[in-house]
């Protein structure tokens, strides 16, 4: 039973799609709103709305031309992601919290929390998303010119009763260090069965995960618990978990920065 609900593996768009979805229902902290520039206001309220209605030329209108995002992303790189992510999600909203904000010649740097949801139907299952991204982005004269993702976490679940999993991870590490990750499922599982896997991968403009069925284990403890150690150089992984209960399956993808530890990271 719990093998069918992956016999047609669901396609899960990479992260490079959600983190470039800077729609925004603008909430600001520290700095009141009313001292927050209304440039910068105008400008985050109109790309949210054409992000919600999935306008994708007036979402690009907001990028320059030599754009640079996480991950090597270039503009059409970006369009590509969003025509990917909006096919397979066709009804999405955002919110995004403005953190903090700098002035800058000819524009702001700006720090934000964005959180994506929706809910559609994906091989004719219900599937739901829960994505937040914590960025920084440099704006010049109306556009975004560069765009870093500090943090990243996207939950795809489906299922009559997909099981409540917190994730235990850190955001960064030091190359060669070792680090914990955890999915562990709120729920008691009393004699319910459960299976799962646990994986890293690079972060991969693009890259679609897919699990296959034969790699899932069953488990014998309430979640994934995995020691890792990061690579011997800088760069982005992806710690992707997979969750199947008897009613419902969680699939996590976070990432993880590897190299100098720096304080953007975080609010």
């Amino acid at each position: 039973m719990l093998q069918s609900l992956f016999r047609r593996p669901l396609k899960f768009a990479s992260s490079s799609g959600l983190l470039l979805l800077l729609g925004v229902t603008l909430g600001v902290a520290p700095a009141r709103a009313d001292q927050v520039p209304p440039a910068l206001t105008t400008l985050l309220t109109q790309l949210d709305q054409a992000a919600s209605s999935q306008n994708l030329s007036g979402v690009l209108g907001y990028f320059s031309a030599n754009f640079t995002g996480s991950d090597a992303l270039n503009k059409d790189g970006l369009k590509s992601s969003l025509q990917s992510l909006w096919q397979q999600y066709p009804h999405l909203s955002y919110h995004t919290e403005l953190i903090k904000w700098q002035p800058q010649r000819d524009g702001y740097t700006t720090k934000t929390r964005t959180t994506v949801t929706g809910a559609d139907t994906v091989q004719g299952r219900l599937v739901n998303l829960h994505a937040t991204i914590v960025s920084r982005q440099t704006i010049q004269n109306q556009q975004i010119t560069s765009q870093t993702v500090l943090e990243e976490q996207s939950q795809v679940s489906f299922g009559d009763q997909p099981p409540t999993v917190q994730v235990q991870a850190p955001a960064q590490v030091r190359v060669g260090s070792t680090y914990p990750f955890d999915a562990i499922v709120q729920e008691p599982l009393g004699n319910s069965l459960l299976i799962g896997l646990a994986t890293e991968s690079p972060a991969t403009p693009g890259k679609f995960l897919a699990p296959a069925p034969a790699d899932l284990s069953l488990l014998d403890m309430g979640g994934l618990f995995k020691d890792g150690t990061a690579p011997g150089t800088p760069q982005t992984l992806w710690l992707s978990a997979v969750l199947l209960g008897e009613k419902g399956g969680v699939f996590i993808t976070r990432q993880l920065d590897v190299g100098p530890l720096t304080k953007d990271h975080g609010s």
